[in-house]
């Protein structure tokens, strides 16, 4: 009779002690992952939208999810995608003013936004 390990597929399992675990090597969510950006699917008022992931201070995101879940009911039914989304229009829109342009006052970019862990 074969031992055990021989008989077992390793892939996508790493032998870590006794215990076998399985990685998330292969799998779709680590795949999607590591796709360069793109736009994702529409809402409901046929915009595109996507995904952006990036680091915020931890009291800030704290503040954020309290309100939304203050707010989530009727009738402002508020969500973190929304919240986030009216706070950088206002933002934007500032910083178009304060510029003194139009409303595509910066243009489209020259090159891709640098992406990652943030230095320092």
């Amino acid at each position: 009779m074969l031992p055990l390990m021989s008989r077992l597929p390793l892939e996508p399992f790493v032998l870590l002690g006794c215990a076998l675990m399985p990685t998330n090597r292969g799998s779709k969510a680590a795949d999607q992952l590591r796709q360069a950006w793109r736009p994702s699917r529409k809402d409901g008022q046929g915009r595109r939208k996507a995904r952006a992931t990036f680091h915020l201070p931890a009291e800030l995101l704290e503040e954020m999810r309290n309100t939304v879940v203050a707010l989530s009911g009727p009738p402002h039914r508020l969500t973190m995608s929304k919240l986030a989304t009216a706070a950088l229009q206002r933002e934007l829109g500032r910083l178009r003013q304060e510029s003194g342009g139009p409303k595509k006052a910066f243009g489209q970019r020259a090159e891709e936004v640098t992406r990652g862990r943030p230095v320092g």
